[in-house]
């Protein structure tokens, strides 16, 4: 897969959200049950338009936040794989907040080689490229605040329950301690992005989907922050920051709660903890 094929991915999907006004913001379905877990029309209708794409390429999957259930990402992690959340904010998105976003990467035999985002409210739109290092930007990138000690992302997965009540708690404490205090705008992946940026002091991630925030730890990683994650079948354990602070309180509670984790580096692959 070549950088143009990527870009015209990335360009379908903010044709997409250009004419938005043409789609329905009407939820199609609820998953799984949870009321927050929305799919609408325009989230079926991004990722369909990236199939009709890929069916041109020799891609081996697409792992998508609305795909196909049984194409699991941990079993394709070898292959050459698209990994997509065709909208991410979809409850934002049906109930006109501007917080959501098309999050992407391109991976090749675990190696995240092109991740993307675009998010419509602010007209951004960033694709970096592992081969040379880049990234290139609609808006500008620069982390002018870098606030180390501002709030922090807490995202949590719908499948957090309580069994999950010891981490959790002590995950909000670590965030409280190193920061000021934690903030949720129901799009993980614009959480991620206002990190990388400087806006915010970091991003935890807990039991969150893969298709949540995967796509843009190169991204992340590129702008300075420090990644620690941990896969562990379908779900994501993560925390992306410049505050060292937080990011080893955060390491040793995940650690402590039985979770194994690993740094990211851009020219390594992505690990999946064996069950």
């Amino acid at each position: 897969m070549n950088k143009d094929i990527f870009h015209e991915i990335l360009a379908i999907i903010s044709k997409k959200f250009s004419d938005k006004a043409l789609h329905s913001s009407d939820v199609a379905k609820i998953k799984n049950n949870v009321d927050r877990d929305v799919v609408t029309e325009l989230d079926i209708e991004i990722h369909q338009s990236v199939e009709q794409i890929l069916k041109r390429y020799q891609v081996d999957g697409l792992v998508s936040e609305e795909g196909d259930s049984d194409i699991k990402f941990s079993d394709n992690i070898n292959n050459k794989i698209i990994l997509l959340d065709p909208l991410d904010g979809s409850l934002n998105y049906a109930t006109g907040l501007d917080f959501y976003c098309s999050m992407i990467a391109y991976i090749e035999n675990g190696i995240i080689e092109y991740s993307g985002i675009c998010i419509p409210s602010i007209k951004q739109l960033v694709i970096f490229n592992r081969s040379n290092n880049s990234l290139i930007s609609s808006k500008d990138m620069t982390a002018t605040q870098t606030d180390l000690y501002g709030p922090t992302y807490f995202a949590y997965g719908s499948n957090v329950s309580d069994a999950h009540s010891t981490i959790k708690s002590e995950l909000i404490d670590n965030i409280d301690k190193y920061g000021n205090g934690l903030i949720r705008l129901g799009s993980a992946g614009y959480g991620v992005y206002l990190a990388a940026t400087g806006r915010l002091t970091g991003f935890v991630g807990l039991n969150i989907k893969i298709c949540d925030a995967l796509q843009l730890f190169p991204i992340a990683r590129f702008m300075g922050l420090k990644i620690i994650y941990g896969i562990h079948g379908e779900n994501l354990n993560v925390v992306l920051t410049r505050n060292m602070d937080l990011y080893n309180s955060v390491n040793e509670t995940f650690k402590k709660s039985g979770y194994s984790l690993n740094s990211f580096n851009l020219n390594e692959r992505v690990e999946v903890a064996s069950e």
